[in-house]
C-alpha cells in the first residue's frame, strides 16, 4: 500500500499532540483513562477529588490537613484560617488565640466558671468557687476571694465575725479578747450576756445594781427561799419575806439566801436582831414578860408583869423592856 508523500506526521509525546497534514491538533488528553479534574474557584484538590476550601474536614485555606484545635467545635474564617465556632463544655479560649483551641479549664481555681474568675484561696466547685476556709483569727469579710482572708476578726469593729462591732452601751472602755467583746463596765453595770457571732453585741446590758437575776454580779440570783416578792437594790438582794421570816445576812457576794431568818425567836423577835430580854418569850413578834420576877431587874417588888408588859411603880412599859434600878422602864 502506498502511502502519500505530503502526508508527515509528528507527534509530540509530552503534549499527546498529532499534527496532522492539514495543520490541525488534537488534545487527546481529555481520553485519558484517569484525567486531572479541574476544580471551581472555591474548591481545592484533595484525596483526588474537589472539595470546599473553608471545608473544616479538609482544613482551611489551600491545606487538606483537617482543622484539630484543642476541646474546641472549629469553623473557618473567611480568610481561610481555622478558628474556634464553640468550646466544649468547661473550657474556653481566655487568651483568644484560635491555634491553641480553648485551652483553659473553667474548674480550676484561676479561672473558675468564667476566664479571669479567680477563687484566689478558695476551692472551684463545678465551676462555682466555693467558701473560703480562712485560718483562725481571720475572714473573708469582702467577699472576694481574689484577696482571701484579708480581714482580721480579732479588733473590735470585727469581733469574732465580719462587721460584728463591739459595742460600748455602759461600758468606759472596750476589748476584743479571743474573738469576744470585753467591756470595761461603767458602776453598777456588767456584761452578762455574750450574743453568738451571729447576733450585735449589747455591750454592759445588766443593771447589776438592781436586777434580780444577777444582783450584784452576773448570775447572782436573788433567792426566792420564804420570798414573798425578790428585790435587789444597791447591788443587794433585799426581797420581801413571808410572814415570820426576815431577810437578816444579806450577803453582797456569793449565794443569796433568800429569807432564811425566822423572826419568831427571842434571838430575832418582830426583826433582825431583835433580842429579848431574858426570862422573856417571843410572840406574835413581840419579847413578852412571863412572870412579875422576868420584868424586876434591880428593884424587887416594885415591877408587875401585865399581859406581856412590865409596869415599874405604876407606869406601864412597852414590849421587851424591864424595870430598872430607879423604877423606870429600860
Amino acid at each position: 500500500m502506498r502511502v502519500s508523500s505530503w502526508i508527515s506526521v509528528a507527534v509530540i509525546t509530552a503534549a499527546a499532540v498529532v499534527v496532522l497534514p492539514s495543520g490541525c491538533t488534537q488534545d487527546f488528553s481529555r481520553f485519558d483513562s484517569d484525567p486531572e479534574q479541574v476544580c471551581g474557584a472555591t474548591e481545592k484538590r484533595c484525596g483526588g477529588g474537589c472539595v470546599a476550601k473553608l471545608d473544616v474536614r479538609y482544613g482551611c485555606g489551600e491545606g487538606c490537613s483537617p482543622c484539630d484545635l484543642a476541646n474546641a467545635d472549629a469553623t473557618c474564617s473567611p480568610e481561610g484560617a481555622c478558628i474556634v465556632r464553640l468550646c466544649e463544655s468547661g473550657f474556653a479560649d481566655c487568651d483568644n488565640d484560635d491555634a491553641n483551641g480553648c485551652e483553659t479549664s473553667l474548674l480550676s481555681a484561676r479561672n473558675c466558671g468564667a476566664c479571669g474568675n479567680d477563687c484566689g484561696v478558695a476551692e472551684c466547685e463545678a465551676g462555682v468557687c466555693g467558701a473560703v476556709t480562712c485560718p483562725e483569727g481571720r475572714a473573708d469579710c469582702d467577699e472576694d476571694a481574689s484577696n482571701g482572708c484579708e480581714q482580721s476578726i480579732g479588733v473590735t469593729q470585727h469581733c469574732g465575725a465580719c462587721d460584728r462591732a463591739c459595742s460600748r452601751e455602759h461600758a468606759d472602755d472596750v476589748a476584743c479578747v479571743a474573738g469576744e467583746c470585753v467591756p470595761e463596765c461603767d458602776f453598777g453595770y456588767d456584761d452578762c450576756h455574750q450574743p453568738g457571732l451571729d447576733e450585735e453585741d449589747d455591750g454592759c446590758e445588766t443593771r447589776t445594781a438592781s436586777d434580780v437575776d444577777n444582783c450584784g454580779e452576773c448570775g447572782r440570783r436573788c433567792s426566792d427561799l420564804r420570798v414573798a416578792a425578790r428585790s435587789c437594790a444597791n447591788r443587794v438582794c433585799n426581797s420581801t419575806c413571808t410572814p415570820g421570816f426576815a431577810n437578816c445576812t444579806r450577803p453582797t457576794s456569793g449565794q443569796d439566801d433568800g429569807c432564811e431568818t425566822s423572826i419568831t425567836t427571842t434571838q430575832n423577835c418582830g426583826s433582825c436582831g431583835n433580842v429579848c430580854p431574858m426570862a422573856f418569850t417571843c410572840s406574835q413578834g413581840q419579847c413578852r414578860c412571863s412572870t412579875d420576877a422576868s420584868c424586876d431587874n434591880d428593884t424587887p417588888g416594885s415591877a408587875v408583869c401585865m399581859m406581856g408588859r412590865c409596869m415599874c411603880d405604876g407606869m406601864l412599859c412597852n414590849f421587851g423592856q424591864r424595870c430598872g434600878q430607879d423604877g423606870q422602864c429600860g
